[in-house]
């Protein structure tokens, strides 16, 4: 247990010390095409999900993934408030124009 414990513990102290920071991204579209983009984002170490934009009111105020559906209204708050460089598009109904 000792020698288990130790690497494990080692382990995760190298981890913290290396830990990249992710940029922020919001995805703009809440259904199954955000939500699969943000399962896919949370996989790799480059992006992180930090809230989801939608036109619906349904959907605003809930939460996806762990990140916060709100109106596009409030992206101005947001972008003051983190690191969000990126809006991806998740919308596979628009046209590419």
């Amino acid at each position: 247990m000792f020698i288990g414990g130790s690497r494990v513990l080692f382990r995760s102290m190298v981890s913290i010390i290396t830990r990249e920071v992710k940029q922020g991204v919001v995805i703009y579209g809440a259904g199954s095409a955000g939500r699969q983009l943000a399962i896919g984002l949370a996989s790799g170490a480059e992006y992180e999900t930090v809230a989801f934009i939608d036109d619906d009111n349904a959907k605003q105020g809930s939460v996806i993934q762990g990140s916060q559906v709100i109106a596009l209204s409030q992206l101005d708050d947001v972008l003051k408030n983190s690191n969000v460089k990126k809006v991806l598009l998740a919308l596979p109904s628009a046209s590419r124009q």
